[in-house]
């Protein structure tokens, strides 16, 4: 998957815009750290907490979809690739 697929696939539209007119209202609960880090992504992005919500779920969506296709690799020390792998 290229560099540009990815971006496109966590890109949601700008604050006030929904990407899907049939949204569902959620409610979730977070710990503490879990919402700091929301909010921090929010303003650092410039987005809603709703829109880093669902950028992270499709990020999340699409890095299963990597390890599923054979993950992501990186050149290690030496040039040799190693395989990235997501914990769970």
């Amino acid at each position: 998957m290229s560099t540009t697929d990815m971006n496109s696939a966590v890109n949601t539209p700008g604050r006030g815009k929904r990407a899907d007119k049939k949204a569902l209202r959620v409610t979730v609960s977070l710990t503490d750290r879990s919402l700091e880090r929301v909010e921090r992504l929010a303003r650092e992005l410039g987005g809603s907490k709703t829109d880093t919500i669902n950028r992270a779920i499709a990020l999340y969506d699409l890095l299963e979809e990597v390890e599923a296709e054979g993950g992501l690799y990186t050149k290690g020390e030496g040039g040799q690739l190693e395989r990235l792998r997501l914990l769970r």
